[in-house]
């Protein structure tokens, strides 16, 4: 499970660490060795605690290159849970998943992130578990539970699996790349995730507000500033699924994206070269 943040540690520190771990030890030994290396992060973590995570995954894999490994890296299993009704106070301290809770449609947003997030590393990773809803207190599931006594378990979508079907359609066949740009927001110093992708039809720029999400977000505008020449954006929205061509100011530097509203769910812009 993802506990602590290690981005920042020093050659010294993660020296001393590697005498400590077995695991690093072993990672160590055996990078050269295997074709994957997999991990569960998380399951109901307040994303107030996952700030540094995109920054802890990309040291990690730095490590992983220096030490031999040539393979591919795997999330194997997360969750987030909206279960209803939800847990009283205690009995929520004492899950093993974690107290953190969240309303469907809150779940269905961080649903979408940790995809993005990672499909923005360039790393597989897989709900737990996309369908089974009747496991014990957690809503281990993108379809809504039933009453545990149902001789026959009517299974509902929850707007999480709208929302993964949807994201699945918009971030095919894109891979992690590069994409000069800068974005510009008003006041304030908002959270913001971006991830440069790029595919055989051009590249895209996923973004969305970073921290905990709302019911209701009301979202800032940004601008977005590409040092390429574009002549046509498309931003397409996974909750809502819905696509809308942007606005387009070309400048002397590249290309402009005025006023994108940018909300606690990805978006993801495509950028075309005609």
């Amino acid at each position: 499970m993802y506990r602590r943040s290690s981005c920042g540690w020093s050659a010294e520190r993660l020296a001393a660490q590697e005498r400590q771990s077995l695991i690093l030890q072993a990672t160590r030994e055996l990078a050269r060795e295997v074709d994957e290396i997999g991990w569960r992060p998380f399951y109901q973590t307040d994303p107030e605690q996952l700030r540094n995570y995109t920054a802890d995954v990309r040291a990690l894999r730095r490590w992983l290159a220096a030490v031999g490994f040539r393979g591919r890296c795997m999330v194997t299993e997360w969750n987030y849970s909206a279960l209803y009704p939800p847990l009283d106070t205690a009995d929520s301290a004492r899950a093993w998943c974690g107290g953190f809770r969240a309303t469907e449609i809150e779940k269905a947003k961080y649903v979408s992130q940790v995809f993005a997030r990672h499909s923005g590393l360039g790393i597989e990773s897989f709900f737990c578990a996309m369908y089974f809803p009747q496991f014990g207190v957690l809503d281990l599931s993108l379809l809504r539970r039933s009453f545990d006594a149902d001789p026959i378990s009517p299974l509902q979508p929850q707007a999480a699996y709208y929302v993964t079907r949807n994201l699945a359609t918009m971030l095919d066949g894109l891979e992690p790349g590069e994409l000069e740009h800068r974005i510009a927001a008003g006041a304030g110093q908002p959270q913001l995730e971006t991830f440069a992708l790029t595919s055989a039809d051009g590249p895209a720029l996923a973004i969305w507000l970073g921290g905990r999400a709302q019911d209701r977000c009301a979202g800032i505008s940004v601008d977005v500033h590409l040092k390429r020449t574009f002549p046509k954006a498309v931003a397409y929205d996974p909750l809502n699924c819905v696509r809308q061509d942007l606005s387009i100011a070309q400048q002397v530097d590249g290309t402009l994206l005025k006023g994108v509203l940018v909300r606690d769910w990805p978006l993801v812009i495509r950028l075309f070269d005609r």
